[in-house]
């Protein structure tokens, strides 16, 4: 029987591993990110438009024509703030409309397949609980960024007489400051 000497041992397990290890890349064989621009394809989003905007919305009863005069509530070039980002590989824009200035009131949400909302828009004498959006855009895709939207909402109307389920009709003119 032969025994191996310990010098033997270790230059075969160094040779082993210079062997496994010399010739490998340190880096994987393919790109992790692709080498094209990638705001072409929306990643990462480009960043929010910003600035003011005004309002315009006409809040009404979506039950019966009697509550015509109790629920209800409109409102004229209402000054906001906006933020707007449109990411275009799928036509996906988030409008943020703030009434008061210190945040976020309401938020429009708009891809190819859908338009949804949610907040609340908030005047003196009224309080309109957005349940969601039904109709209407927020998306100029030739010009990537709107300067008048429409979209009409459900939701519910707090006013001085009561509480009523109700639509609305809101038109905002955005102007950006960036």
């Amino acid at each position: 029987m032969r025994r191996t000497s310990l010098a033997s041992l270790v230059t075969v397990v160094a040779a082993v591993m210079v062997a496994a290890c010399g010739d490998r890349a340190p880096t994987p064989m393919s790109p992790l990110v692709s080498s094209t621009a990638s705001l072409d394809r929306g990643n990462p989003p480009p960043p929010p438009v910003a600035g003011n905007a005004f309002m315009d919305f006409d809040i009404f009863s979506s039950e019966d024509a009697s509550e015509a005069g109790t629920c209800g509530a409109e409102g004229n070039n209402v000054s906001v703030k906006f933020s707007y980002v449109f990411n275009k590989p799928e036509n996906n824009a988030v409008l943020h409309l703030g009434l008061d200035g210190k945040g976020t009131d309401a938020t429009v949400h708009q891809t190819d397949k859908k338009l949804d909302a949610h907040g609340t828009l908030t005047g003196t004498d009224f309080s309109f609980k957005i349940k969601d959006a039904v109709a209407g855009s927020i998306i100029d895709a030739e010009t990537r960024f709107p300067f008048i939207v429409t979209f009409n909402l459900t939701g519910t109307l707090t006013n001085e007489f009561g509480t009523c389920n109700a639509n609305a009709v809101v038109t905002v003119q955005l102007q950006s400051i960036d």
